[in-house]
């Protein structure tokens, strides 16, 4: 149980962009603001890489 409430990052908080001085789709989350994911080709790649990523961390 401890892995889903250490990933538990609300789709509603989540914004993709993108960023010319990355060359890449950006997404980050108004919940943990020092985690990002980016993906040069797609926004939902940029998207799944947060949600992924989000499960190692605890915001």
């Amino acid at each position: 149980m401890q892995d889903a409430e250490k990933s538990r990052i609300l789709l509603p908080t989540i914004q993709v962009r993108w960023s010319p001085e990355d060359g890449a789709f950006v997404a980050w989350s108004e919940q943990c603001p020092e985690l990002t994911y980016s993906d040069p080709a797609s926004s939902l790649a940029a998207l799944d890489g947060l949600i992924d990523a989000a499960v190692d961390t605890v915001c």
